[in-house]
């Protein structure tokens, strides 16, 4: 990354390798490049050196386009901030993804989930009118629409209560395992990483 005062740099030397239905936890300090490194994984940075490979496919070749297609195709997200859009509810925050791709059963798949998730009595709520840890569900419920074989989740329970934290992750796990879906989830709370099979911790943009 460019500066005024020059080049930063924010990961340095990063080099692993995920493998199906494997978690991993990134853990570290604010500002360690958490955040930036799932984005980079995701394709919506590019890193300056190096390579990503992504499902066979290098991600620094591709255009922004075809990465779109991607993270279309094989990945899903969990936001910390949720993501949800305002204008719909929460029934249709969880079938845009399938309704994109013209899923004939988007509507049937999406109702399945939110039951899935505990919100069946909830599908025509808007996010406003949802608690943080109702629509953090909603958020899950999206992410899984389309069983994408990656799923990232960046400080998926930083704005929610202790209580309700502990019930998202029993749930994203669950679902998780459920559909063999290889995990990185970002967090600050270090007791996440005894639920994941391997645990990084990025200090100054370096995994140690």
């Amino acid at each position: 990354m460019s500066t005024e005062e020059g080049p930063l740099s924010i990961l340095k030397e990063i080099s692993f390798e995920v493998f199906p239905a494997e978690t991993i936890a990134v853990v570290g300090q604010s500002g360690s490049g958490k955040t930036t490194l799932l984005s980079i994984l995701a394709g919506l940075d590019i890193p300056t050196a190096g390579s990503i490979e992504l499902f066979q496919q290098k991600l620094e070749l591709l255009s922004e386009d075809e990465r779109a297609t991607l993270r279309n195709d094989y990945i899903g997200f969990v936001f910390q901030s949720f993501h949800l859009l305002p204008g719909f509810s929460a029934l249709e925050n969880v079938m845009l993804p399938l309704e994109i791709e013209n899923h004939q059963q988007a509507k049937q798949i999406a109702m399945e989930l939110l039951e899935r998730v505990g919100l069946g009595h909830r599908v025509n709520h808007f996010p406003s009118t949802l608690s943080g840890g109702e629509q953090q569900r909603v958020a899950i419920a999206r992410a899984f629409a389309r069983t994408p074989p990656l799923l990232l989740a960046d400080e998926p329970t930083g704005n929610l209560d202790t209580e309700t934290g502990a019930r998202i992750i029993d749930l994203l796990f669950e679902l998780n395992d459920e559909h063999e879906t290889s995990l990185i989830l970002v967090t600050h709370d270090e007791s996440l990483t005894r639920r994941c099979d391997r645990c990084f911790r990025l200090d100054e943009g370096r995994l140690v």
